[in-house]
């Protein structure tokens, strides 16, 4: 009895113990060949968490059996390509060495970011217009633009022209001899800086009147010219008083005269008031710029025992006492010709237009004198 002892010859790296390459026969030390490993064996029959891996784990004909699941794998172990023993490192979804909002293009042996590039770039290939727009696709450079015209139902008004936009979106734009027939008609102005009616002259030179007023039966009451003129036949700012509505009347002058009215006291029997050096914006001072200085016409009266004349000499009011307190309160009223208006009278008085707004006068002369017996 006794124990026998075997033992393997030492043999050359890298060989193993198999029988001969591609035929039959005793097993014998040699190296691997492509025929030792067969085609149904593939990369993913392998456990990838414990072991050395290199480029020869997979051949040519495994290389598409390496699914996305195997790539994503963080791992430890050594390596003997390149002559040294390395540690990969995993790598972080942001890519651990590039900067916030950057990603890896690649990564080294040791897991460190190649180079790296910011998120979210590109070039955009192709751009399409949708309804409304013309001008694409484009596919390199070019221009967007809105369709002429742009239809009601894209927002516009399916016109070209301001009368067909209008007719297009329900509006109505008056035309000759237009006539509102139902009821009052409202006239939107928008915000408050908006003017509300503008009429406007056709032309310089439009002798029509601009507006014109008229009553049931088609008289002219009130009418405005193209040069400002307001022609009415009564002019009534009403008053209240004690709860009950009153006519004042617009006070009537024949050849557009101003007047002013003021009172002063004289001084040993006279008074001088220089109507040129009043003081801006008082009574006095606005009548004398808006009137010519040779019409002023003055009318004064004592409110005291006086009898006293006044007269102009140019820009000077002079009041005298004739009779009477020498100290006594005179109050004067001055008249004058408008500055604009000191034209000749046939020119101011006689209108250039006839009709319209106005009163006959004749057919009231008329009418009083068949009452005379």
């Amino acid at each position: 009895s006794g124990t026998l002892t075997a033992a393997w010859n030492s043999q050359a790296a890298n060989l193993m113990l198999a029988s001969p390459d591609g035929a039959a026969g005793a097993p014998v030390f040699r190296a691997l060949t492509d025929a030792d490993i067969p085609d149904t064996i593939t990369a993913s029959s392998y456990s990838l968490t414990s072991h050395n891996h290199d480029a020869t784990y997979v051949n040519e004909g495994q290389a598409d059996s390496i699914t996305a699941t195997m790539v994503a794998f963080n791992y430890a172990g050594s390596s003997s390509e390149g002559g040294g023993a390395t540690t990969a490192l995993a790598l972080n979804a942001n890519g651990g060495n590039c900067p916030a909002g950057q990603y890896p293009l690649g990564v080294d042996e040791s897991g460190n970011a190649e180079s790296c590039t910011a998120a979210g770039t590109g070039t955009v290939t192709n751009v399409a217009t949708g309804t409304g727009l013309t001008g694409g696709p484009i596919t390199t450079t070019g221009t967007i633009s809105l369709s002429t015209p742009v239809s009601i139902a894209n927002g516009g008004t399916g016109a070209i022209t301001a009368s067909a936009a209008l007719s297009n979106l329900g509006g109505a734009s008056l035309t000759a001899a237009n006539t509102f027939t139902v009821g009052p008609q409202t006239i939107q102005t928008g915000a408050d800086a908006n003017k509300g009616l503008i009429v406007k002259a056709n032309s310089a030179t439009q002798s029509a009147k601009l507006q014109e007023w008229q009553n049931s039966a088609g008289t002219a009451v009130a009418s405005s010219d193209a040069a400002g003129k307001l022609t009415v036949v009564r002019v009534d700012p009403p008053v209240k008083i004690n709860g009950k509505w009153y006519a004042t009347y617009g006070w009537e002058g024949v050849g557009l005269r101003t007047d002013v009215v003021g009172e002063t006291r004289l001084e040993n029997g006279r008074a001088e008031i220089d109507i040129a050096a009043q003081p801006e914006a008082s009574d006095l001072w606005l009548f004398y710029n808006v009137v010519a200085e040779d019409t002023i016409v003055p009318f004064v009266s004592a409110q005291d025992d006086a009898v006293v004349t006044g007269r102009m000499k140019g820009t000077l009011l002079k009041i005298k006492s004739l009779l009477g307190k020498k100290d006594a309160l005179v109050r004067y009223r001055l008249s004058g010709k408008r500055i604009d208006m000191n034209l000749p009278a046939e020119e101011v008085n006689v209108r250039a237009e006839e009709g319209g707004a106005g009163v006959d006068v004749d057919k009231y002369r008329n009418a009083n004198m068949e009452k005379q017996p």
